[in-house]
């Protein structure tokens, strides 16, 4: 199953204008994926770190998005 970011406004609701409807899906290897810590850069970009996995092999996930 792919992880998926998401982002919401000031009012916790998801912001539309962020991937899809609010949710954006990340898959690194087509098995289980999960964020650990998630970051935003002073330009507005976010940098999510986890665990990625293939279902056998377990190795870092690292995404940078831009706003």
């Amino acid at each position: 199953m792919p992880a998926a970011t998401g982002r919401v406004g000031a009012n916790g609701t998801l912001d539309a204008g962020f991937g899809d409807g609010g949710r954006l899906p990340l898959d690194f290897f087509g098995a289980a994926d999960g964020a650990n810590c998630v970051a935003t850069q002073v330009d507005g970009k976010l940098v999510i770190a986890g665990l990625a996995t293939n279902g056998t092999s377990t190795g870092l996930g690292l995404v940078r998005l831009a706003p």
